[in-house]
């Protein structure tokens, strides 16, 4: 018997590039992404907008759609600075000590 060929479909070029540049096909999805590097480095997209921005504390407010309980994300540390890497993804360099999400119905403190 004759193996049988199926077409084959081509991924879309975006596909095809986040996976060239080794970013998760989701960052472009609208989801949050969050990548943490060690405790010095964190790439963050998806995000709504930006609450707080300390040396040690900083607060996003996050949209996800698939996830609506979790919407504020706190990350905490030391000497934390903000970066732009493209439009939509910021990079927060220094110690990082926490990564938080905290639902929507508690107000962080």
């Amino acid at each position: 018997m004759a193996k049988r060929h199926t077409k084959r479909k081509d991924k879309p070029l975006c596909e095809k590039l986040m996976s060239f540049l080794s970013f998760p096909a989701c960052t472009l999805s609208g989801v949050p992404y969050i990548e943490l590097q060690g405790d010095a480095s964190l790439a963050i997209t998806g995000y709504e907008s930006l609450l707080l921005y300390e040396d040690t504390t900083v607060l996003f407010r996050m949209h996800d759609p698939t996830n609506p309980h979790f919407t504020l994300l706190r990350i905490t540390g030391a000497g934390l600075t903000l970066s732009v890497l493209r439009e939509g993804c910021l990079c927060i360099h220094g110690r990082i000590d926490a990564v938080i999400l905290h639902p929507r119905d508690i107000a962080p403190t």
